[in-house]
């Protein structure tokens, strides 16, 4: 998940704050529900075909955790 992009709401005028405020966590929220529905979904599915899985939980830019992802291996 990358939070500082989720954090973007682009330009904010006077008396928005609370509001860009209240949109950044909501984003933030729905975001980190959607993605525990699909883990659990994946984790489903692969326990009934028996296959073993392990989730590794990355913050950040994508293509940086892919990067950093594929050197290593």
């Amino acid at each position: 998940m990358d939070v500082k992009q989720l954090k973007q709401v682009g330009p904010v005028p006077l008396g928005g704050g609370a509001y860009a405020s209240t949109l950044r966590e909501k984003r933030l929220t729905i975001t980190e529900e959607r993605i525990e529905e699909a883990i659990e979904k994946f984790q489903e599915k692969c326990a009934e075909s028996d296959i073993l899985t392990k989730i590794e939980r990355e913050t950040g830019d994508l293509f940086e955790s892919i990067d950093r992802i594929c050197s290593t291996k």
